[in-house]
């Protein structure tokens, strides 16, 4: 079952909740939601020297473990979490808030690299409260966190919203708390769940906020996420055409989208995209905002020719590229 959006929010102006009052609301939200909220455990191999076999790579190589948050977004077994944290994972295992460990394996993760879906075999039976629209949120609103790490104190803590950034599915929240890992909940006051912890930005050389330690973090909406997420297990990005490249979520702005990274041996790659190209057209269509791509892309499929003009050292290269199909990692 898919969370149901809610349909109308009675949000109250923007009030800032005084610090006790906060961390009380922060650990009634955690006592409700910790039994659907669990750490991620990544693993990757990493490897040293020229190994001759396959015996001697297993000897050599040393594994890196990566941590995260995951949570369920229906009852057959799937989980969302930001994609940076399972990223090349040989193994995925998640804990429970109560300690017990489940093997998970990776699905698939959107085109543009934000999120990644996970399955476990058993179905999960904790509820997480309704989805928010972006919508109905404001600058200013205060936003509550939940890091659960078994055997470990319980990281609940809160911030406030900063900006929004609709036609991306993001906002930015400020804080002066460590609010967890990657794939943290974010909830709002009325324990609607918002989003997922995405990452933290730089703000050194910003000069509106003068509180000691404030940090700014990227929320991606649990609303956008979600839909990327229903995509992936529905194979529709299968279907469409396959480009092979991650897209900067920070990056929309006037002059295009940033690439962060570049599949090897995908058509992006093939055609000659690397890390730190813009994307500033697809098949005649401007392009300042990851939906519009995700929205111009949505109509093509595997087979098509493609025009996309990219931004490199303030030069604009035309590329054509004919799209693959998106390789499944069930």
């Amino acid at each position: 079952m898919w969370f149901f959006f809610a349909e109308s929010l009675s949000v109250s102006v923007a009030e800032t909740i005084p610090e006790k009052d906060a961390q009380a609301l922060a650990r009634i939200i955690h006592q409700k939601y910790k039994h659907g909220i669990f750490t991620v455990n990544a693993y990757k191999r990493i490897y040293s020297g020229n190994p001759s076999s396959k015996d001697e790579t297993l000897k050599k190589g040393s594994w890196r473990r990566n941590v995260g948050t995951a949570i369920p977004i229906d009852d057959q077994g799937h989980l969302i979490t930001i994609n940076s944290v399972v990223e090349d994972a040989e193994k995925v295992r998640l804990i429970r808030f109560a300690g017990d460990k489940i093997e998970a394996r990776v699905l698939g993760s959107d085109y543009t690299g934000r999120i990644a879906v996970l399955k476990i075999d058993d179905h999960l039976t904790s509820k997480l409260p309704k989805i928010v629209s972006l919508n109905h949120i404001h600058p200013g609103h205060e936003i509550f966190f939940l890091g659960v790490t078994p055997g470990m104190s319980v990281d609940a803590g809160f911030g406030l919203i900063k900006t929004i950034q609709p036609s991306d599915g993001t906002f930015c929240i400020k804080t002066t708390v460590n609010p967890g890992t990657s794939g943290t909940p974010v909830f709002d006051k009325n324990e609607n769940l918002l989003g997922l912890l995405a990452f933290q930005i730089d703000t050194s050389g910003d000069s509106a906020s003068s509180v000691p330690g404030e940090k700014t973090y990227i929320v991606l909406s649990l609303e956008y996420a979600s839909a990327l997420a229903h995509s992936v297990i529905n194979n529709i990005e299968a279907e469409c055409g396959w480009l092979g490249l991650c897209i900067d979520p920070t990056s929309s702005k006037k002059d295009g989208v940033l690439i962060k990274r570049v599949i090897e041996g995908s058509p992006a790659d093939k055609s000659g995209i690397i890390p730190y190209d813009k994307i500033v057209e697809f098949n005649g269509v401007s392009i300042s905002s990851l939906n519009q791509l995700s929205e111009t892309f949505a109509t093509t499929k595997a087979g098509d020719k493609v025009i996309i003009k990219i931004l490199r050292n303030s030069k604009l290269l035309p590329l054509n590229i004919t799209l693959a199909e998106h390789p499944k990692k069930y």
